[in-house]
């Protein structure tokens, strides 16, 4: 996914520092530690890097839920990034001996720590601690697999767009360490370790975020990709009865739905075994007692052994129905309005199937093959009989796009990401406070290219600048806000319903110097494709 190419991006701007240096004022006091904050004459921005918000997670407190942190002694010194929590790989791995991004892991490796549970805070310039700012708090993407939060360098065009708020950034454990699922997890642990993480992210906003000028009864959580997929947990999670209110805010973009099974699915019970099998912990009484023994290093070994099998657009270690924390599938949760949160601002790009930067395709290559595409569809939703696979492949055909690459490539993009998305919004506006919509459409528009648009890299400046207002828009106010239809006044525009499915369209004039952004109502062929994956949605399941 998009987060491997913004994993080398973090990575290599983490490498230089901007100007600053520290001075009295951003201290902030907290029940369990001091922390000195930096800040930055040149920005403006006083920043807190690696807070911890949870106690350590590693060894004997693998896939238990997070405990509360560990009171420090003195002053702390907030002024780097935490640790990164272990990667693995993403399930698109597709053949070969390792997958397309297991060299860059590997030499990152230094730098994780499984004891990873911190987060940043950053206000925007002119903001101290006796404000009562609007927060939003960044879920980063990675297919559940890889990723951290953003740099210093890489969130100041957001914080600089002359909104006001509190930026809360935050690590979760990933892969099998966060989302380890089947019986033996459930016996003596818990699932979705990882949303749990983001939970307890979220409640430690709740606690102390007033102490740095943040207002806790105005939060927005938002993400990117995996990012977004945690949005919608957070969404439904405890039957959309969460209490306290975590935040009322969503920003939902590329919404990452893989199949979502029940914890001891007969498919989730086969990867823990594949998992503790490559682990060396097959024979052993007690699997999850000596897969908490292991050594770091061959729990990673053993999940890329796993995930690098799964095949293309297959995620091994992902969200699971645990009947707890999440009660049902995400899907019918939002169906049935059981959802947390008030306000919805989702988005998609316009070619979700392909990973931006030249990372990679979620779908193998079938040529002109309708045999490789079925057997692609087969193994990508294992669960459908044959006529329902015939059925997709009379939706996605080489004569609606083209080629059946094209088409294969477009139905990925659509039953993972894009179809969620609208969704997403049209449940906001059914149930909730309004719900908007928007698609990302400039350039090749792959999965993905959102997330550099918000960093203001590879993007016109004039794009970057209309995407970053909006944003920090959305984040304070709860409003989106775009210039479009050849007016120059930013507005909102309508929300996204069934009986008006509008989403406005973000894109430049042909010579990029210039905002070309249009109100479009969904075309009939997409959303009779989207109606049809969410009919058979209980199967997929999602």
């Amino acid at each position: 996914m998009l987060s491997a190419f913004l994993l080398l991006l973090s990575l290599l701007s983490a490498t230089w520092a901007l100007p600053s240096k520290r001075w009295s004022s951003p201290v902030v006091d907290l029940d369990y530690g001091s922390f000195q904050g930096v800040y930055n004459e040149t920005t403006n921005i006083q920043y807190f890097l690696g807070v911890p918000f949870a106690g350590d997670v590693s060894g004997s407190n693998r896939w238990k839920a997070p405990q509360s942190p560990t009171k420090l002694q003195g002053l702390q010194m907030a002024n780097e990034m935490g640790p990164v929590c272990p990667q693995t790989a993403p399930g698109s791995a597709g053949a070969g001996p390792k997958p397309y991004n297991a060299t860059l892991l590997e030499s990152t490796f230094s730098l994780y720590n499984e004891n990873c549970l911190t987060l940043n805070v950053y206000l925007t310039p002119g903001a101290n601690q006796s404000d009562s700012l609007p927060v939003l708090v960044n879920i980063h993407g990675g297919g559940y697999a890889i990723g951290r939060p953003n740099t210093v360098a890489q969130s100041i065009p957001i914080l600089t767009a002359n909104f006001s708020f509190v930026l809360v950034d935050i690590h979760y454990r990933l892969g099998p360490f966060g989302f380890l699922a089947g019986s033996q997890v459930g016996d003596s642990g818990v699932y979705n370790a990882g949303l749990l993480d983001q939970q307890a992210a979220l409640k430690w906003v709740n606690k102390y975020i007033s102490k740095f000028g943040g207002d806790p009864n105005h939060v927005t959580i938002e993400g990117i990709s995996a990012g977004a997929g945690s949005v919608l947990h957070h969404v439904v999670a405890n039957g959309g009865q969460t209490v306290p209110a975590l935040f009322e805010g969503t920003m939902a973009f590329s919404v990452f739905s893989p199949s979502e099974y029940n914890a001891t699915d007969a498919v989730v019970q086969d990867y823990y075994y594949e998992f503790a099998t490559a682990a060396g912990c097959e024979d052993a009484s007690d699997s999850l007692s000596c897969l908490r023994q292991a050594d770091i290093d061959t729990l990673i070994a053993a999940a890329y052994q796993v995930e690098r099998l799964a095949g293309f657009g297959n995620y091994v270690f992902t969200p699971v129905v645990d009947g707890t924390f999440i009660q049902e599938r995400p899907e019918a949760a939002l169906q049935a309005g059981k959802m947390n949160g008030k306000y919805a601002y989702a988005n998609h790009n316009l070619n979700e199937g392909i990973i931006y930067g030249g990372l990679g395709s979620y779908t193998a290559q079938v040529g002109d093959s309708a045999g490789a595409q079925a057997a692609y569809i087969a193994n990508l939703l294992p669960n459908l009989n044959a006529s329902a696979v015939a059925a997709i492949q009379n939706l996605y055909s080489a004569a609606e796009f083209n080629t059946l690459q094209n088409a294969t490539q477009q139905l990925y993009g659509e039953l993972i990401f894009g179809c969620p998305a609208l969704r997403f919004a049209e449940a906001f506006s059914k149930y909730k406070s309004g719900g908007h919509l928007s698609v990302y459409g400039y350039g090749p528009s792959n999965h993905g290219s959102d997330s550099l648009a918000l960093s203001n890299v590879g993007v016109p400046a004039v794009f970057s600048q209309a995407w970053i207002h909006n944003f920090a828009s959305f984040a304070s106010t709860y409003n989106v806000s775009a210039t479009y239809d050849g007016s120059s006044q930013y507005k909102s525009w309508p929300e996204y319903t069934a009986e008006n499915p509008v989403y406005v369209n973000f894109n430049t004039s042909a010579d990029m110097t210039a905002e070309a952004n249009t109100l479009v109502s969904v075309d009939q062929p997409y959303l009779n494709r989207c109606n049809y994956w969410l009919s058979i949605s209980a199967v997929i399941p999602q």
